[in-house]
């Protein structure tokens, strides 16, 4: 509007510009909210860098030490401008943007930086980056262009020239995705790259909540997996990988199935533009254990994954603790029906009491490796460092599940005491929790501290898990690792966990909440999200 314009008096008269060359933002600009940025904003005025942490920079800010984020963020991008030669360093495809060398520039920071910083062992058979999507940025247009936006939205927060491409770029995305959802024959190389960009740019950037519908697309791999129906070439393991990940995790938050409701899959194979014609259909849970095992290579299920941090198996195990939620829930419709038998409500406490002594003893036993092939063509030397931070992160993932699971069994989660057994009362000793609380901040710094920026993997929801179950004492600790997670990536969701838990020490400290009500099938930090309405966008 300015460069038409049409701003008040002489705002918007200046001389016509390339597209990608907006005009210098000024300082108010650059601090303006965003449409979630606005409604989230009332709620983190105590804390000013979290708001400004993903606000667009000007066209100086990326030189300017004003905060620690962007001058971290901002050095990888400097150095690879300095360093890495830029004239056509991949083939010219059919479908390029036909902008002069933004193709070659998004490209060639996507493979130098991006792949670099994202993972924690880095090359071209085992990060995911590298060897699944960089091979189908050449095979598919809409691959192509979630690739270039994914870049751009990484360089906008250095460079605001890349802002508005980002958006360009965006609608690309957005109409191939468009066309390839159309098809009869789904292809799931036209779905499954630009779904995870368009999730990863929307948790990365506004923790918008929208990211949870693109799980639709998983809901359908699932469904069809699940009742083995799939004619389609095999479905790439990091796309599984991602898409399990950010369901089972999510799920410790808040209700994926209330937003993405449980439908129907047919018994016998049919396209799906006929899917909703179906008569012959049969249930199926798709965010059940069972199910989601079917999904998984079996024959990797203990190895850590390099993308999330920690094994399938342990996945697994997190999912099947968040189903004592529906237990809960159903144990306590059962017993506040006066039709149901008390037979029915004893036979269910003993379900739930015999999945709680299971799990805790999984927890306790289960182990996490390197994956074999990441040792191939390696010297000890080499790997050393990349292998302690994924052992390090998975291990993290495995406390914080067991206190996910010592929360779950608490009287005021279940809605009853359970009686005691020698599994309950492990889980309930305030010492044991204590020591694992301590050793996941140990373990989450140790991370923190050994890189100059945070890979996708680092243990984020095992330091969201510990911040809420720690004690007054840890409380200093717990924020020093959350600033300096925040100096090492500008992930907006690393300040958010950061809100939620200083908001959940404050409903202790003034008992609004009492430490013993009884939330029956919800955890204590479901309240405090929904008093911010957040449940979908930190999740």
């Amino acid at each position: 509007m300015r460069t038409a314009g049409k701003c008040h008096g002489r705002t918007g008269v200046q001389p016509k510009r390339h597209s990608l060359q907006r005009p210098p933002a000024s300082d108010g600009d650059a601090q303006r909210p965003t449409r979630t940025r606005r409604k989230d904003m009332a709620h983190r005025q105590h804390d000013a860098d979290s708001v400004a942490i993903r606000s667009p920079p000007n066209s100086h800010s990326a030189l300017r030490a004003t905060h620690p984020n962007r001058v971290t963020y901002s050095t990888h991008y400097e150095n690879w401008k300095n360093v890495t030669p830029i004239s056509r360093p991949f083939p010219v495809l059919p479908w390029s943007i036909g902008m002069p060398d933004m193709d070659n520039v998004c490209l060639s920071f996507y493979h130098s930086v991006m792949c670099t910083v994202g993972v924690t062992v880095d090359d071209e058979h085992f990060n995911p980056l590298r060897s699944t999507v960089m091979r189908l940025v050449f095979r598919t247009e809409t691959a192509y262009y979630a690739v270039l936006m994914a870049s751009a939205h990484y360089l906008r927060s250095v460079d605001s020239r890349f802002e508005l491409m980002e958006i360009q770029i965006r609608s690309r995305v957005l109409r191939g995705l468009r066309r390839a959802l159309m098809k009869d024959n789904l292809d799931w190389e036209d779905l499954l790259v630009p779904t995870i960009f368009l999730c990863s740019s929307a948790i990365s950037s506004s923790c918008d909540g929208s990211w949870v519908k693109h799980l639709a697309c998983f809901q359908l791999i699932v469904k069809e997996m699940a009742r083995g129906h799939r004619k389609a070439p095999p479905v790439p393991h990091f796309f599984i990988s991602y898409f399990s990940a950010h369901l089972v995790l999510a799920k410790s938050v808040f209700s994926i199935e209330d937003t993405l409701p449980v439908g129907e899959i047919p018994t016998t194979p049919i396209s799906p533009t006929s899917l909703a014609s179906s008569t012959n259909t049969e249930r199926v849970s798709w965010t059940s254990t069972k199910d989601l095992a079917k999904v998984m290579p079996a024959d990797t299920l203990h190895e850590i994954d390099v993308w999330n941090g920690l094994s399938s198996h342990m996945l697994l195990l997190i999912n099947e603790i968040l189903t004592l939620k529906h237990d809960a829930q159903v144990l306590r419709d059962q017993s506040s029906d006066p039709s149901t038998p008390q037979t029915a409500v004893k036979q269910k406490q003993a379900a739930i009491a015999d999945k709680i002594t299971n799990l805790e003893a999984s927890l306790a036993t289960t182990t996490q490796i390197i994956p074999v092939s990441l040792y191939k063509d390696r010297s000890p030397t080499e790997s050393r460092h990349g292998f302690r931070l994924l052992k390090s992160t998975s291990e993290a993932y495995r406390l914080a599940s067991y206190l996910l699971l010592s929360e779950a069994a608490c009287p005021r989660f279940l809605g009853y005491t359970p009686t005691a057994t020698p599994s309950i009362e492990r889980l309930r000793d305030q010492a044991q929790r204590a020591q694992y609380v301590d050793r996941i901040f140990h373990l989450a710094n140790y991370v923190v501290s050994s890189v100059d920026h945070l890979p996708i993997s680092w243990p984020l929801w095992p330091l969201f898990i510990a911040s809420c179950c720690c004690s007054q004492d840890e409380k200093s600790r717990t924020m020093r690792i959350f600033r300096a997670a925040r100096d090492k990536a500008p992930y907006e969701n690393i300040p958010r966990a950061q809100t939620l838990v200083e908001l959940l020490w404050q409903r202790r400290d003034m008992q609004t909440e009492s430490h013993n009500t009884v939330r029956v099938g919800r955890f204590e930090w479901e309240s405090a999200m929904e008093f911010l309405g957040w449940q979908t966008s930190f999740a």
